[in-house]
């Protein structure tokens, strides 16, 4: 069965803002680690 085209871009939404925050918290740990 396929999904919604409107379902399948919320997810993608969401794992493309979980995707950011990720990223945002490995930078601000580097630069925490680096002092």
């Amino acid at each position: 069965s396929r999904a919604p085209r409107e379902v399948v871009e919320k997810e993608r939404a969401k794992l493309a803002a979980a995707e950011e925050r990720r990223e945002a918290l490995v930078a601000r740990l580097e630069m925490l680690q680096a002092g």
